[in-house]
């Protein structure tokens, strides 16, 4: 069976995981794109970055998770002189927060020191990308930059589904709408976006707004552009909810593509209904783990899509209720990054030699 591949640029980054007292847990590969593909890559899929990391022991962990996967790393640099964004990610006790279970942060927790996260990766490598363009299903980019759009454009012109899931506009509302025009599938979080500035252009196949707890809601030209809602899983217990929304688009492309028509303006609301779902659900499972990733740690990934299928039946009252057991052992899994026993692997500073 052919792999399906998916190119991704934007935010790639090591999350670095620090408890409520501010111990650190664990390292990961993170960001948008980074979580994206690296999920994907885990399900089966070539995850192929294009990205400018730092020649540093981050940056050369991020290499090798991605190696793990199986990723084509042929549009990856290492440059020494950049640094690899880091993102703290404080896990909150529900003293600090009665709906987040954490705060992300580019602020140093050792010495203060904050580092902008940089999403670019280069004329140069965009050029070497464009040049060497490797035949893909799914273009991904999770921020409006000009390397992004110019990446949009030339695989949506041969017949790439490209995603775009940006966290905000940016300062240029004209690349920004330069994006839109090249792209299939727009998702949003409501928190950031209570309504886009931009015009959606009707090129766009499918438009999601997540609503956290609420589900999500989408409208779609087979939906006569009128937004469907749809609700939340329900789980016992929700432990982290970071990497949430990664999951949910991952799940989205991953049932998405096991349908996929010639036309991709041919998808049926029932489509697109059933391949949201089954990113929800895989959402729901991820967040009863701590981590971005915790449920690729927890179960092996045929377990992982059984149970995601499982409730996918279940809501649409198809198949027998989901057992609670299989939902609390996900949840026992909550501490497995105490047992990685990487804590000596992870810069007790960003000044730390790497």
């Amino acid at each position: 069976m052919r792999r399906h591949r998916i190119v991704g640029t934007g935010l790639f980054a090591l999350d670095v995981i620090l408890d409520t007292d501010s111990r650190r847990l664990a390292s990961a590969l993170g960001g948008s794109s980074g979580n994206v593909l690296s999920i994907l890559g885990a399900l089966g899929w070539t995850a192929t970055p294009v990205t400018r990391l730092g020649r540093d022991r981050m940056g050369l962990q991020l290499c090798h998770e991605l190696e793990e996967i199986g990723a084509d790393l042929r549009f990856v640099d290492l440059s020494p002189e950049r640094r690899t964004n880091v993102i703290y990610q404080h896990q909150l006790d529900s003293s600090e927060s009665e709906r987040s279970t954490h705060r992300f942060s580019f602020v140093c927790p050792s010495c203060g020191e904050k580092h902008r996260p940089v999403v670019d990766c280069g004329s140069d490598l965009v050029h070497k990308a464009l040049a060497e363009q490797a035949s893909t299903d799914v273009f991904y980019l999770d921020r409006p930059t000009h390397e992004g759009y110019e990446l949009a454009r030339s695989y949506s012109t041969s017949g790439a589904l490209v995603v775009f899931e940006p966290s905000n506009e940016g300062a240029d509302p004209q690349l920004f709408s330069d994006i839109l025009r090249y792209s299939h599938i727009v998702k949003y979080a409501e928190e950031r976006f209570h309504s886009l500035s931009s015009r959606i252009p009707d090129s766009v196949m499918l438009e999601i707004q997540t609503l956290g707890e609420k589900g999500l809601r989408f409208r779609a030209g087979c939906s006569n552009r009128s937004w469907r809602h749809l609700e939340a899983f329900a789980v016992p217990h929700v432990q982290d909810t970071a990497g949430a929304g990664d999951w949910c688009t991952a799940g989205l492309l991953f049932s998405l593509l096991q349908r996929l028509p010639r036309d991709m303006n041919s998808f049926q609301l029932g489509d697109l209904s059933s391949a949201l779902s089954f990113g929800q659900a895989l959402s729901s499972l991820n967040c009863l783990t701590q981590g971005a990733r915790g449920l690729l740690q927890a179960l092996e990934v045929p377990a992982i899509l059984d149970l995601a299928n499982s409730l996918c039946v279940e809501r649409a009252g198809a198949g027998r209720a989901v057992e609670a057991d299989n939902l609390d052992l996900l949840s026992r899994q909550k501490a497995y990054f105490y047992d990685r026993g990487v804590f000596s692997s992870l810069p007790a500073c960003c000044h730390s030699p790497v």
